[in-house]
Order: C-alpha cells, then structure tokens, then sequence
C-alpha cells in the first residue's frame, strides 16, 4: 500500500505515531542520505546510551568516532546503496544486530536509511522461548488427540515466537556468511546454528 494512502486511512496524530515507535520493542534510527541522524526512538536512546537531543547533533561518522558504535549498519547501507546487516557493540560493550535498509527517491537518490536493530542478548532470550515451545510442541504431537495439540498450536506466543526467530535467523545467517568476521563469525554462526536444529522441522503459523 501507498504510504499516502496509508496514512489517510489510519488517520492517526504525529503524537500517536510517535507513541507507536516508542512502544516498538526494536531500535529505530533513522539518518538522511548523507548520514545525518534525524530520528531515533525510546529503545534507541537506552540501547546506544545516548539522548536523541545529542545523537541530533551528530551524523552516524561521528557518532562511531566518539565511541557509541563499534560499527555502523547505516553508514555501510549508504556506501553500497543496498541492505547492511551488521553486528555492532555499543559503549557498554552489548553486542546488538542492526539491519539498516536506504531510502530512495524518484531520481536514485537516497534520502533516508531506516535502521532497526535489537540486542542479540534480547534475540536469544526469544530464541530460547522457542525452544521452549518447540518441545511442548513436539510432545503435543505425541498425543494427537489431546487438547494439548490445539491448545499449543494455536498459542500466539508460538506463532510470535516462531515468526520472530524465522525472521531474525535468516538475516543474521546471511551476515554470518558475508563478513568475514573471524571468532565472531565462528561464534555468532554456531549459536545460530545450534537453535536453529528443529525449529524448521515444523512450520510456524
């Protein structure tokens, strides 16, 4: 759907779609096409440890440069014009995945790159929710004709849970197998790897 077809049917307020960012459990940073940083929400200012009145004042080589990024998705998306998928550390040393995605306009030119981003001890917590669910799930289908199946499988924390790690493994896989990384290729691929067994046997809602 066109966005200005989007935004006249939902009818909202800028303070209402400003209320829908800062509920997103994801980190959202947004930059213009030469990397200025224009927007950042709630979980982006906690996750980076930085207030977006500061990050305004910076653009995303600076902000590397003083130490709140060891990497930068966004700066990567702008030099290749295509999806950056990166894993970064932030000051506090959390290590975060970041897929950052560029914007064009009519003409080629890139006007904004949309970054979302969530820490990786936060996307394993979902994978280990998985795993959770996936063993429940597999015992229900040991007794097919219990309510235990219906009950289960029909649980939206499984078809979230599901759909969540689908979504998060895929890119996070292609990363893995882009970069090379050294150690941390090595250790991010395992851990991918390792939660990866199983889940795909079944499909998610």
């Amino acid at each position: 759907m066109e966005s200005g077809k989007r935004i006249a049917l939902a009818r909202l307020t800028v303070s209402q779609y400003d209320a829908i960012l800062n509920h997103c459990d994801s980190i959202i940073f947004v930059t213009d096409g030469a990397g200025q940083i224009i927007y950042a929400n709630d979980a982006a200012e906690r996750g980076l440890n930085c207030s977006f009145e500061k990050m305004k004042r910076m653009d995303i080589y600076q902000f590397r440069k003083e130490g709140y990024t060891s990497k930068s998705s966004s700066e990567e998306a702008i030099r290749t014009r295509k999806k950056a998928l990166v894993v970064y550390k932030n000051n506090s040393g959390e290590e975060i995945a970041a897929t950052s995605i560029p914007v064009f306009d009519a003409k080629g030119n890139i006007t904004m790159v949309v970054t979302r981003s969530n820490e990786m001890e936060y996307i394993l917590e979902w994978q280990k929710a998985v795993d959770h669910y996936r063993v429940l799930y597999e015992r229900a289908l040991m007794h097919e004709n219990s309510q235990a199946v219906k009950i289960i499988a029909e649980s939206p924390q499984m078809k979230k849970s599901c759909l969540f790690s689908k979504n998060m493994r895929k890119p996070m896989q292609q990363y893995c197998s882009q970069v090379n990384l050294g150690q941390e290729k090595k250790f991010w691929q395992t851990i991918l790897n390792k939660r990866a067994i199983g889940v795909e046997k079944h499909s998610c809602p």
